[in-house]
């Protein structure tokens, strides 16, 4: 008994911990946005590269700064396994990393290998995604990720205009998913 409720508290310090990185790591969005139009480099650029790089599809892509310059770390499915891969501004892609597989779980609300093969059966990719969410609020986008939503799977893109937004896109139909209004 003492051994689950250790692990939940691990498993949940893991997810708080994640939570709040990105939570930080998306109060610089306007700045990463402003550095990806002056070099040049979209998402869907960066995403493509990592993917035709590691013969994988991707799950999840996040563009951030490091020491002042624009990476874009690409979550890609290789082998059942997820593997890290970062794109620089000149889009040349870097060494895969192994993630822990617990953080990757609490980014996409399940097993991320159940998630991609039901992205590989799906007719949108990513990019194709990143081009609907960046089309439909006429802005930038700086995190795109594949995630379980009940039981389905919903890409769920940040988009940077005169603000950060937050867009959701249908995997099956690619168009943007619009709230209702309540």
């Amino acid at each position: 008994m003492f051994t689950m409720i250790r692990r939940s508290l691990v498993v949940s310090g893991l997810v708080a911990g994640f939570l709040s990185w990105v939570g930080a790591a998306r109060a610089n969005d306007m700045e990463v946005a402003k550095k990806m139009d002056e070099v040049k480099l979209t998402l869907g650029q960066a995403v493509e590269a990592a993917e035709k790089s590691m013969e994988a599809q991707a799950t999840a892509a996040t563009a951030h700064l490091q020491d002042g310059k624009l990476i874009v770390d690409v979550h890609l499915m290789v082998n059942g396994m997820c593997k890290i891969v970062p794109v620089d501004a000149e889009g040349k892609v870097g060494e895969a990393t192994d993630p822990e597989q617990k953080i990757e779980r609490a980014a996409h609300g399940r097993d991320p290998g159940t998630l991609a093969k039901l992205m590989a059966d799906s007719k949108v990719t990513l990019v194709d995604a990143i081009k609907a969410a960046e089309e439909y609020k006429k802005g930038r986008a700086v995190l795109i990720k594949a995630r379980w939503h009940g039981s389905l799977v919903q890409l769920q893109a940040i988009v940077i205009t005169d603000r950060i937004e937050t867009v959701i896109i249908d995997p099956k139909t690619g168009k943007v998913k619009v709230p209702a209004a309540g």
